[in-house]
């Protein structure tokens, strides 16, 4: 089990109601393999770490019509601080695009407002309680509205000397 991790039905939004700027993203895309899925997630996440923002790994699943079992994706929580510019709302446009998503939510620094910012330039209102229950949301982030995503758990990544203890640590069978 990762460090911290939490499991939750629902998104922790504290850093969507303090001063600092927060966004979310994913790198998941459908049609693609779980190791290309993974490894555009680990860039994603590598590129958001080369920016010196703060992250959190949000995981779920939700049932695809043309799969037995659930798919499981993951996207990543942006934290910023209370001086960003308007900086982390162009990465994360940046970063959309560059990885075919149909939005991202992005709250700036000091203000109470969050919004779905959509591929296409327009933007959604998202009150606390809904990206609060996240399942919508993440719906409508993945240009699938009608689906549910189930929230499993909420990570801090590991740091590379967290990495190699994990590595390090006897199995358990």
């Amino acid at each position: 089990m990762g460090r911290n991790k939490v499991h939750s039905e629902n998104l922790d939004v504290a850093n969507f109601t303090s001063e600092g700027a927060a966004g979310i993203i994913s790198a998941y895309r459908e049609g693609v393999s779980t190791q290309e899925n993974a490894a555009a997630h680990s860039q994603l996440s590598s590129e958001i770490r080369k920016m010196n923002y703060g992250q959190k790994i949000i995981e779920g699943k939700w049932q695809v019509s043309d799969h037995n079992e659930p798919v499981v994706e993951k996207a990543i929580l942006l934290v910023g601080n209370d001086s960003d510019s308007g900086n982390m709302k162009g990465l994360l446009k940046k970063l959309m695009a560059e990885n075919h998503q149909a939005a991202v939510v992005y709250k700036a620094a000091g203000r109470s407002d969050i919004n779905l910012l959509f591929a296409d330039g327009s933007q959604q209102s998202v009150s606390i309680s809904e990206l609060q229950s996240f399942s919508k949301v993440y719906g409508q982030m993945r240009g699938k509205p009608e689906v549910e995503f189930c929230l499993e758990s909420t990570t801090s990544p590991k740091n590379w000397l967290g990495k190699l203890a994990e590595s390090k640590m006897p199995s358990r069978s």
